[in-house]
């Protein structure tokens, strides 16, 4: 059975990361997703929605979600540097394909310091780079609502 390591933060339960694990899915894939706790800008430290509380919130959430249509999935909250929490469960799991979601060029952060380039050139596995639009953003609570636009 294929490994999916799919790495995600603010896009977890985006549409277009849920129709990519999905169509993984059919064929009988397994899922360990990796959340890296990374801050939002002028994020407080002692803020109630500190970003490994955010992530461990996000990950239960897609836990439930995914096991509920029937995936085998497991998860963790990852390093605050997005690159370090894909190496450190590269280094634990024998992964088949990386599955990197993030907001929009413009919006993440992850794009602007080249994430999925750099996995791309690590990592001996193919990265698929799912794009999720904010209209595809679920605003259940405070914590889960895009940044603003960073100029």
């Amino acid at each position: 059975m294929a490994l999916f390591l799919v790495v995600a933060n603010q896009t977890l339960a985006g549409e277009a990361l849920l129709r990519t694990i999905r169509s993984a899915m059919s064929w009988g894939a397994s899922f360990h997703i990796v959340v890296p706790a990374t801050p939002r800008e002028h994020q407080l430290v002692d803020d109630d929605e500190h970003p490994a509380t955010l992530a461990r919130q996000r990950l239960e959430k897609i836990l439930t979600l995914l096991r509920a249509e029937g995936a085998h999935a497991t998860g963790e909250v990852g390093d605050a540097d997005p690159f370090r929490a894909v190496s450190n469960a590269v280094d634990e799991h024998d992964v088949d394909e990386i599955i990197l979601s993030t907001l929009p060029p413009g919006l993440s952060r992850w794009i602007d310091v080249d994430l999925p380039e750099r996995l791309r050139n690590a990592f001996n596995v193919p990265v698929t780079h799912v794009i999720v639009e904010i209209t595809q953003q679920p605003h259940t609570s405070s914590g889960d609502r895009p940044p603003p636009m960073r100029r």
